[in-house]
């Protein structure tokens, strides 16, 4: 059956993809007779394909964003749509059919529904209760993912006063294909994620065994990430502390060897990393992954102290002194694709931001040196102390770059800081001598909908 039911989904992907160059990816419906998935045990393994359908978040943030520079001999040497979103132009991939950072999370919605839907059928035993509900759990939250990386790429910033008025993303919540594709406005999409997500913390188990698989570690995370990109502190910050108490596990970097140059933090599977709550990946882009002529921002490289081994763990230096290259991903060795799953980190810094927005500058500055204090050389580090909630904030949102570099979250930190003057950045690109300027709130934050699916009645992102 395993074997069957493999190479089902396999001939499921491959025709979907066909299709995908004749019609938008969401209005052709696949023959689903080819997928059947009748049993527990088929479900199980359709959500274990991680290393082809879920694990897998969008990668054209990444390239967007102000971590990496690069000059005009290397992106010549790119893919249009990498080059395009390096350098922010209105048409990102002009011929482009699939589109990854759009086809891969709608892929992982399908596989999704199937699950459910297949769910829906089986009336389970009493024994396969606990089964039933935690690969229902599975499912939402991995449609809840793939729902949160369509949202953060697509559409606006989330503006509560605006929310209901401004385009979200379409909902598929079904397999079938049988309706137009519409998109829900913005609060109808984050509910839905919401939804999701919280549906998924109901029915999963408290620990998974296998880091590829969500359980209510991995639910409380997410939820803290998409209410802080919302902007609502007080849940990201009640979700981060949920988090923090069931896995609050930090590595003392100091007890990582940074000799060499290949990448230094332990393998993601399938336990390693005791900072890792979820792992996925960042599509495999050559910019950053596969080319050496990307580089870190000298500024931000520099902005490391020097008894930070981050500036040891993180970045390899490359032939050319001063031009570094990222090595320190928590994929470890095991994964090309860089991490941006959900790590015990990234939720000290939620929490800490959240509590110092909150005017509760003490507790804030106590989280925050906890975690600072393991990245620094032993006996090396001096607590940061901050008198006031604008000083805290800038100690909190220095760190979340230096911390989670190269994890797919700045694109999303800049349009959430933009909305306010006193964080808003103005990027820039200095390509041979042409300026290539992005300001705070710019319409090209939002990457707009792959032209196949524009045909078939979307309505377009401005730009």
């Amino acid at each position: 059956m395993k074997n069957k039911l493999y190479k089902s989904l396999f001939l499921i992907l491959f025709i979907v993809n066909l299709m995908a160059c004749k019609k938008g990816f969401l209005d052709e419906k696949p023959d689903k007779a080819l997928l059947v998935p009748e049993t527990l045990q088929d479900v199980k393994q359709l959500l274990d394909n991680s290393s082809q359908v879920f694990n897998i978040s969008t990668g054209l943030d990444l390239v967007s964003a102000d971590e990496y520079i690069t000059d005009q001999a290397t992106l010549s040497t790119l893919e249009a749509y990498e080059r395009n979103s390096y350098l922010w132009e209105k048409d990102i991939y002009p011929g482009v059919i699939n589109v990854s950072d759009w086809f891969i999370p709608y892929q992982q919605v399908f596989y999704a529904n199937i699950a459910l839907e297949t769910l829906e059928k089986i009336n389970p035993s009493e024994k396969d209760k606990k089964e039933w509900r935690r690969l229902k759990g599975i499912a939402f939250f991995y449609r809840g993912f793939a729902f949160y990386n369509l949202v953060k790429l697509f559409a606006a910033q989330y503006d509560k006063q605006s929310a209901d008025q401004l385009p979200g993303i379409p909902l598929r919540l079904k397999s079938t294909i049988n309706v137009p594709s519409v998109r829900a406005n913005l609060q109808e999409s984050y509910n839905q994620i919401i939804n999701d997500i919280t549906t998924a913390n109901g029915l999963l188990l408290l620990n998974e065994e296998v880091k590829t698989r969500p359980d209510k570690k991995a639910a409380f995370a997410l939820l803290a990430r998409v209410f802080l990109s919302m902007q609502d502190y007080t849940n990201a910050g009640n979700y981060a502390d949920s988090c923090l108490k069931l896995q609050s596990n930090l590595i003392d970097y100091n007890t990582i060897s940074s000799a060499g140059t290949g990448r230094p933090f332990p393998s993601a599977f399938p336990t390693g990393n005791m900072e890792i709550l979820f792992f996925s990946g960042i599509i495999s882009y050559d910019f950053p992954a596969f080319n050496a002529d990307i580089i870190i921002d000298p500024v931000l490289y520099e902005s490391y102290d020097v008894n930070d081994l981050r500036k040891l763990l993180f970045f390899r230096e490359r032939s050319e002194k001063g031009r570094m290259t990222f090595r320190g991903t928590y994929s470890g060795n095991n994964k090309n694709a860089l991490f941006a799953g959900l790590a015990t980190d990234e939720m000290y810094l939620i929490r800490a931001e959240c509590l110092a927005r909150q005017n509760r500058i003490e507790e804030a500055m106590f989280l925050f040196n906890k975690l600072l204090v393991t990245r620094w050389k032993t006996d090396t580090y001096i607590d940061k102390v901050a008198v006031s909630t604008a000083e805290a904030l800038h100690f909190i949102l220095e760190e979340r770059k230096k911390e989670l570099l190269a994890r797919g979250l700045r694109w999303n930190d800049l349009k959430r800081l933009n909305k306010d003057p006193t964080y808003a950045t103005e990027l820039q690109r200095n390509i041979n001598g042409k300026l290539y300027v992005l300001k705070p709130n710019d319409l090209r934050y939002v990457f707009p909908i792959p032209d196949t699916e524009i045909g078939h009645g979307l309505i377009q992102n401005p730009r």
